[in-house]
């Protein structure tokens, strides 16, 4: 289903924003906040939780957002 989908796809996002926080601290913090991955509790970004489903709690409240602006080129 359409849900199933948009949930694999969310939970894809996030895992992916806590495993690049080492490489790519600035987008990772940026991408966990689109996602509204809660920040007071620090083990909701930590590496143990890269499994599947195991935060339950994220996604209430996400606004639409542009984490990678266009590059401007001049023609």
């Amino acid at each position: 289903s359409n849900s199933r989908a948009i949930y694999n796809v969310a939970e894809s996002l996030r895992i992916a924003g806590i495993l690049l926080q080492p490489f790519m601290p600035g987008k990772s913090h940026d991408l966990l906040e689109l996602l509204c991955v809660n920040t007071s509790d620090p083990s909701k970004r930590a590496f143990s939780a890269t499994v599947y489903g195991s935060d339950p709690d994220y996604g209430e409240g996400v606004k639409k957002g542009i984490l990678f602006p266009p590059l401007l080129t001049e023609e």
